[in-house]
């Protein structure tokens, strides 16, 4: 019997539930970024969660690693690893990203993945 893939929405709610109420862009309103560009870990979520997948630690500096080599490659790093987001500290994932893959792994561990 296959399981059923974890809805988008669920890893989604999870992540807004711990990292929204304390990131800086976001307020009573919702993210302050959202009316000109997706916040950094919604726009990447799905990845962020099959990458956390891969991983297989307890070293955060692990999930940091196959987060900038498989997500930042990916979206506005350069050739030389340099993100103007990450580097002005505008990047949630960045900032983050314990509490995202924490969230993540709450959601696996609810559904037994």
């Amino acid at each position: 019997m296959s399981q059923q893939p974890v809805p988008y929405e669920v890893y989604l709610d999870a992540v807004k539930s711990s990292v929204c109420a304390l990131c800086e862009q976001s307020d009573d309103e919702g993210c302050s970024i959202s009316g000109h560009s997706l916040c950094m870990i919604e726009k990447h979520l799905p990845r962020i969660v099959q990458v956390s997948a891969m991983v297989q630690s307890d070293k955060v500096e692990d999930y940091v690693a196959a987060f900038r080599q498989h997500i930042c490659t990916n979206c506005r790093q350069d050739g030389n690893a340099f993100c103007f987001v990450r580097e002005s500290e505008a990047c949630g994932l960045d900032q983050y990203f314990p509490l995202v893959v924490e969230a993540i792994e709450a959601v696996n561990k609810r559904y037994e993945i």
